[in-house]
């Protein structure tokens, strides 16, 4: 798989992502949601479907436990370029060679991830991962409200969506609702 220079996670790959989980999603159903309003937060009434975010994390997480095994190929170029540490910023990106996409993210995103510390769980530091490559690929401080929280703006969303989460009801009728 060949990444485009500009870091960015192959399109074609996120498309058939998002469209095998909107198939899932919908599937029979007549009433669908757009897939903007499902990348939202769940505290802004999303479910939170950051495909391309989370295949960047995993990518990180992946090749910081492929390091542990000396003799692959990969940690022999995450030794050789130093992509074990945090990068500096700007990363120096002209010095992993271009076919090797996946090492220029890596060096890029390290600039923004800090080390896992020696008593953070593997489950926490995963989080952190995810949750700090969506920040800094969504700079976008707010998202615009939903048409149905323009309708009724006296309510007080962020409550009504943190409720309909923690409701004791099935899946498919919190998606419904």
């Amino acid at each position: 798989m060949v990444y485009s220079s500009n870091l960015a996670s192959p399109r074609d790959c996120i498309r058939q992502l998002n469209t095998a989980m909107s198939w899932y999603l919908w599937q029979g159903d007549t009433f669908r949601v757009p897939l903007s309003s499902l990348y939202r937060r769940k505290e802004h009434g999303g479910l939170a479907l950051h495909a391309e975010e989370k295949c960047r994390a995993l990518r990180f997480y992946r090749l910081q436990t492929l390091n542990q095994n000396a003799g692959t190929t990969t940690a022999q170029w995450l030794k050789k370029w130093n992509l074990l540490q945090p990068s500096k910023n700007p990363p120096n990106k002209e010095r992993i060679v271009a076919t090797l996409g996946y090492l220029r993210i890596l060096e890029t995103d390290s600039v923004y991830i800090v080390p896992q510390g020696k008593t953070e769980t593997v489950r926490t530091y995963r989080r952190r991962i995810y949750d700090t490559i969506v920040i800094f690929m969504n700079t976008e401080t707010k998202p615009p409200n939903m048409p149905i929280e323009r309708l009724w703006p006296t309510i007080e969303w962020p409550r009504m969506w943190k409720n309909l989460w923690r409701a004791p009801v099935t899946d498919s009728t919190t998606t419904t609702w």
